[in-house]
């Protein structure tokens, strides 16, 4: 059953392989590009279908973030990184074209993502967030939500500061 989440201002849906173009266009936008690269086509239409698979096999995944009236803003959800830690990681990450940047709507995706989460997964107890170091708007928005850092890290190459909630601290808040 897909999936769709609600906000006052948001509207969040399963990204999938129709969204290839979209993708595309969000990744070439030069702040998106600084922290995540670029895309071509079939680039993104092989992230997603990978973000397909992962929602099929964790009912969990990367949601289009668009606003209520369907204007696609940008991308926000949960990607499984079984390469991380012991056992895999749960990471929650978030883009937005630049048109969306700095009014708070990344900040109400996350929060929104993670409530669902939470509320649906029993199994996961910790989300983190892999940010690039000197990326303040994005520890912005994983502080305001809840995530505090947890260490410095190296994921394919690059260095990365990585900021965690646990189930636990995400409901003492």
């Amino acid at each position: 059953m897909p999936v769709t989440l609600t906000t006052p201002r948001l509207r969040l849906r399963a990204l999938t392989v129709k969204d290839a173009a979209r993708l595309v266009h969000l990744h070439a936008e030069a702040h998106v590009q600084a922290w995540l690269g670029t895309f071509d086509l079939t680039a993104a239409s092989a992230r997603l279908e990978r973000f397909e698979q992962q929602w099929a096999e964790f009912g969990y995944g990367m949601f289009a973030v668009e606003s209520v009236d369907r204007q696609f803003m940008g991308r926000c959800g949960f990607v499984h990184w079984p390469e991380m830690g012991d056992s895999g990681e749960t990471e929650i990450g978030w883009a937005l074209g630049s048109a969306w940047v700095g009014r708070g709507f990344a900040t109400e995706a996350a929060r929104a993502c993670l409530s669902w989460f939470w509320a649906r997964d029993r199994t996961v107890e910790k989300v983190t967030a892999m940010i690039a170091p000197g990326n303040q708007a994005s520890v912005a928005v994983a502080e305001s939500v809840g995530l505090r850092h947890e260490r410095s890290d190296v994921f394919r190459g690059n260095p990365i500061e990585v900021y965690s909630v646990t189930r636990k601290s995400s409901f003492a808040r």
